[in-house]
């Protein structure tokens, strides 16, 4: 395995051609490319590199450097480079982290992105996608799944075959078509869901400009209540719990106007249509005293989520520090070339980890929605009055 340094300055351009196995790059404050593996470069110029390598390549980095990646066949890995990112083809997964603007033509496996602040966009990922702590986003076609979460920027989707979770977004939403359900909480922008051919949710309020969501199944929206709001409901079969100020049904439609100023939700489905108020109970049954009641009427189930995501980072947490301390004790046994491929080996199962905690969090929040609601219905519900026995 061969080993080189290239001075290049503060400032680097690198053309990576074709890599047969891993490709890892990190940054470091060196104004020198390290390369470590069984590869081949030309220097067009001082700070130019052409690259590429027979199996895995690992390559440190000065910070600012701009990357173009052509091919690689196994999973690639980025981290801490600021200048721009441009890939062609990756066959396995890649993870970035904390890069500069990306543009992305093909991923046959999956993609994590995390703490980046410049766009980034993609034609065609064949697995899922995980994006935390991002900027704009814009993905043609995602064979997987798609979760969003704390976006500061807008997200621009074409086709998703697999669940799609928008959450926290600060930033328009749209998304033309997705294969199967939608999920949409906390999103500070215009939302257009023009296809969804499973069931699409809404969890609390939208900004008031003008919304749409399109599903072929069911449509169910949790507000809060009294935020302003018009609602303009289209499907076969609509149940209303919201109370509107004004409102005006038909058969397969609603329209109701709670409030002044608010902005308007439109809502197309093919099954069924549930409004609701995004709390479990309302304010004034608060309370609301019985003998016979052991629980806490103002418990929100929204909470479960929120503890059960907590439980995940904790947990993911706690991995992270397990990953240092076991990489710190291998490099001292081993050397630091070993405890770091370590690292980058579990850094890349950490990354599909979360992503995977983040879907069981919440359906785990939904199960535990659906079971307390049954709960509720069976402990408070008044039952009808037996008639009288005949004398």
């Amino acid at each position: 395995m061969k080993k080189a340094r290239i001075d290049t300055g503060k400032t680097a351009v690198l053309t990576i051609t074709s890599i047969s196995g891993d490709l890892v790059i990190k940054s470091w404050d060196e104004g020198t490319v390290f390369l470590k593996g069984e590869y081949s470069f030309t220097e067009e110029k001082p700070g130019v590199l052409t690259i590429e390598a027979n199996g895995r390549l690992q390559m440190m980095v000065p910070p600012d450097t701009s990357i173009a990646i052509e091919q690689v066949s196994g999973d690639a890995l980025l981290k801490n480079v600021s200048g721009n990112v441009v890939v062609n083809t990756v066959n396995g997964d890649l993870v970035l982290v904390n890069v500069g603007a990306t543009k992305i033509d093909t991923v046959h496996s999956d993609l994590s992105l995390n703490n980046i602040d410049q766009a980034i966009s993609a034609t065609t990922i064949h697995g899922d996608v995980s994006a935390r702590n991002v900027a704009a986003l814009a993905f043609s076609t995602i064979h997987g799944d798609f979760g969003g979460r704390n976006v500061n920027g807008s997200i621009k989707l074409g086709e998703v075959m697999g669940d799609v979770s928008f959450r926290t977004v600060n930033g328009d939403v749209e998304l033309t078509t997705g294969h199967r359900d939608v999920n949409i909480r906390n999103v500070g922008g215009q939302t257009l869901i023009t296809d969804a051919r499973g069931d699409i949710r809404i969890f609390g309020g939208l900004i008031p400009k003008s919304h749409s969501f399109t599903a072929e199944r069911d449509i169910i929206m949790r507000w809060p209540m009294g935020q302003p709001v018009q609602v303009i409901a289209s499907a076969p079969k609509i149940k209303n719990r919201l109370s509107f100020d004004l409102i005006t049904e038909g058969e397969g439609m609603l329209t109701g106007t709670m409030g002044e100023g608010g902005g308007v939700v439109n809502l197309k489905a093919g099954g069924t249509i549930v409004l609701k108020e995004s709390d479990l109970v309302r304010a004034e049954w608060g309370d609301f005293d019985s003998g016979n009641i052991d629980i806490d009427l103002d418990f929100n189930i929204g909470e479960i989520g929120e503890r059960v995501t907590a439980q995940v980072s904790k947990q993911m947490e706690q991995l992270s520090q397990r990953m240092n301390d076991m990489t710190s004790d291998l490099e001292n046994r081993f050397g630091q070339d070993f405890g770091t491929g370590f690292a980058e080996q579990v850094i890349r199962k950490v990354e599909k980890a979360a992503a995977k905690a983040e879907k069981a969090a919440e359906t785990a929040r939904k199960r535990a929605e659906e079971q307390m609601r049954r709960s509720y219905d069976r402990r408070y519900r008044q039952k009808p009055t037996p008639a009288p026995e005949p004398q």
